[in-house]
């Protein structure tokens, strides 16, 4: 909870002196994290650490502060349960609902006066220990790193795409229906080379390079081609300008990308924090809607959500060489890889940018699933979505080099995807070549 002093930054109290090492603290967050206004005062134990650190130390220890406390400074929990746990959640106390996610069951609620955030979560899980409370965390995105060599090439280009199209024309015949894709991330544009039909302004760039990777206008001459012409895409915004974001705004994004009947939701984003709410609130969309998440790229076997999440495709990054890179994260949170070094998309400036990442890997999935979901005779479940990838992916483990990249072969997925319909529906009515 904020206090009052900080609101007198710069200013002394005649009879009051500042703790040296709060005051240095101070100076330094501004200086490091540009202004943020993460909750303030930091923990007394963190304090400490902090004066008995080094400068180097101490610049480490405020940035690992700030990945890990809430990112608003409004005190603000997220609560979830069946309609009977939450009538007695908001029977136990006065308390100000900020929004109310139903088809979630979650309530973003802000903490009462008189109580610390803590301890008011302490207190409700004890008289509801069935409910489920969230602080309202940071999700950061999968950042991007520098480009890790000159050579740059749209993602068009890059996966090939004119091969596959060619094979799925040949095999499934031509699209015969769009997919809805939402970007869940810093939102898109405005750019010339892209058409969504949710507009939400981008003032970061990640979202916008994202969103263009899989769906910038084909053709056009103006900036690049997207892997898709098949999308039709929405934007949400869930980072901020400063490329970071809360639990309740990536909750709050997936509650209205779900209403807005969106088939697949991208994100390129994540969190180390152990959220038994967000892990619900995956279960809840998994089911019906194809989730993608970028693997992260921390070159950690760590869980992230929601990449590691069981109903996520988590989608790692390669080189063009088919190598897993560097700092692609493995482990639960890598379900697939792609392409994600030196892809060139779409920038804020209206031009474009080359970045690498698995933030670049995960749309290069996405349209390529958008490609064969597209022609199919008849849409799949999320589910089988899964077991096909995976069965693909053990396909190609057999003879691949790099076994632990995990790479996707495209045709390879398609046929299994097929076969899985097949056992549940009977042939397909494919069209011939």
């Amino acid at each position: 909870m904020l206090r009052l002093f900080l609101l007198l930054i710069g200013f002394s109290l005649p009879g009051f002196a500042e703790d040296p090492a709060l005051g240095d603290f101070r100076r330094m967050r501004e200086r490091v994290l540009n202004g943020s206004t993460l909750e303030w005062p930091p923990p007394q134990e963190l304090l400490k650490q902090y004066r008995n650190s080094s400068l180097t130390q101490r610049m480490r220890i405020l940035r690992n502060w700030a990945s890990l406390v809430p990112a608003s400074e409004e005190p603000t929990l997220l609560v979830r349960g069946n309609q009977e746990e939450l009538n007695e959640f908001l029977n136990l106390f006065p308390v100000e609902v900020l929004q109310s996610l139903d088809r979630l069951g979650v309530l973003i609620v802000r903490v009462p006066a008189g109580f610390s955030r803590s301890g008011y979560q302490e207190t409700i899980q004890k008289k509801l220990p069935g409910i489920i409370v969230d602080v309202d965390f940071q999700i950061s995105p999968s950042r991007p790193i520098a480009s890790v060599n000159a050579e740059t090439q749209s993602p068009y280009r890059l996966a090939q795409m004119d091969n596959l199209l060619q094979e799925l024309n040949e095999t499934l015949g031509l699209p015969r229906r769009r997919i809805r894709v939402a970007v869940l991330d810093s939102g898109c544009g405005p750019h010339n080379d892209l058409k969504p039909l949710r507009q939400s302004t981008d003032e970061n760039g990640h979202g916008t390079h994202v969103a263009g990777i899989l769906a910038a206008t084909q053709n056009n001459g103006i900036g690049i081609d997207g892997i898709s012409s098949s999308v039709d895409l929405r934007c949400y915004s869930v980072l901020n300008r400063d490329g970071t974001g809360t639990l309740s705004a990536l909750v709050g994004a997936i509650s209205l990308a779900e209403l807005e009947r969106n088939q697949i939701l991208l994100m390129s984003l994540g969190t180390r924090e152990r959220s038994r709410l967000l892990h619900e609130v995956l279960d809840a969309m998994g089911d019906h809607i194809i989730l993608i998440a970028a693997s992260g790229n921390e070159a950690t076997s760590e869980p992230v959500l929601p990449a590691s999440h069981p109903l996520v495709i988590g989608v790692g990054s390669t080189s063009r060489g088919g190598k897993l890179s560097s700092f692609s994260n493995t482990g639960r949170n890598l379900d697939v890889s792609t392409i994600g070094e030196n892809v060139e998309s779409l920038a804020i400036d209206g031009g474009t940018r080359t970045m690498s990442g698995t933030s670049m890997a995960a749309p290069m999935m996405a349209g390529i699933l958008v490609e064969i979901l597209t022609r199919v005779p008849n849409l799949p479940r999320p589910a089988d979505i899964l077991e096909a990838l995976h069965r693909a992916v053990r396909i190609r483990i057999r003879n691949d080099p790099d076994p632990g990249a995990r790479r996707l072969n495209s045709t390879h997925f398609k046929d299994e995807l097929l076969k899985i319909q097949r056992a549940r529906q009977g042939p397909p009515p494919l069209m011939e070549p």
